[in-house]
């Protein structure tokens, strides 16, 4: 029964995919014709709403057919109209479906940091590209001893991807990890914290760079699943039972204006400073909730 469960979930969820991303693409054309600016940040947000709609019905879908309850402890204070950088814990590709049970539409649309390689999936990867989010290429330790020209590139990339942010809202979502949490990579990474892997500094130091005068703060969230594993097939199986988010506002802070995080060592410093105190406190409250459930 766990098994049909599963099939039918998993061909809903799809079907759901499809039922945005079909639409965003269509109207993703029509903004890659349309020479009018103003036009493209029109047709930009209706992708941006079909995201956010996609996010809801996957999270409404989810909680009524696979049973999965949600627990949120979620701060109320957002601008709609405003701009954030969320900085949430990874474990599954089903985080990014609980955005929308988390937030439903008292945020602004999600903007997350895509991979490029997912540019080339049909249906969404382009709508993807033509919602504005910011496409990642990251290369290995050996490719740029070999390439040294390429040094940097992924950082300009990330600049310019949220620069295109300035125009309207946006929640921009980095999961600071740089991949999902598990306990063989913990281990190699012989990470400080009990919960976490060490997070990455470059990519949401750019991001603030780049939205620096316009950004109203950072949303700090935790994403926790009841049992701990939570792959999407284990969700559309039914065998999550629970899942658990917190999130809450950071303010922005003053110091981080007019900085560069390339080219200001001591500024750098301060900043993976800051960022591992966030991640500390990430971590105990990860660990304070885990023994409440």
């Amino acid at each position: 029964m766990q098994y049909l469960l599963g099939i039918f979930n998993l061909t809903m969820l799809v079907a759901i995919t499809l039922l945005h991303g079909v639409p965003a693409c269509v109207v993703g054309v029509v903004k890659l014709l349309t020479p009018v600016p103003k036009w493209q940040h029109v047709l930009g947000q209706a992708i941006a709403r079909l995201c956010q709609n996609w996010q809801v019905s996957c999270g409404w879908w989810l909680g009524t057919f696979a049973g999965v309850k949600y627990h949120l402890n979620v701060a109320a204070d957002f601008d709609v109209r405003g701009k954030y950088i969320a900085m949430p814990n990874h474990q599954s590709w089903v985080d990014i479906l609980m955005f929308g049970p988390a937030f439903n539409y008292s945020a602004p649309p999600t903007k997350f940091f895509i991979k490029q390689e997912l540019l080339w999936v049909p249906v969404i990867g382009f709508a993807c590209w033509a919602g504005d989010m910011p496409f990642m290429k990251r290369y290995s330790k050996e490719k740029l001893a070999k390439h040294p020209e390429l040094k940097g590139q992924d950082i300009e990339t990330t600049r310019k991807s949220c620069a295109k942010f300035r125009d309207h809202p946006a929640m921009v979502v980095n999961f600071c990890e740089g991949t999902r949490f598990r306990a063989e990579k913990h281990s190699q990474q012989q990470s400080e914290y009990a919960n976490l892997l060490k997070p990455k500094a470059g990519g949401i130091a750019y991001a603030i760079q780049a939205l620096e005068d316009q950004l109203d703060g950072f949303v700090d969230m935790d994403i926790i699943y009841g049992p701990e594993s939570a792959e999407l097939w284990e969700v559309c199986c039914g065998q999550v039972n629970d899942v658990y988010i917190n999130a809450r506002v950071i303010p922005m802070q003053e110091w981080f204006k007019g900085k560069s995080y390339g080219d200001d060592p001591e500024y750098r410093q301060r900043f993976q400073a800051w960022l591992s105190d966030v991640w500390q406190a990430k971590d105990q409250a990860i660990s304070a909730l885990k023994t409440e459930i």
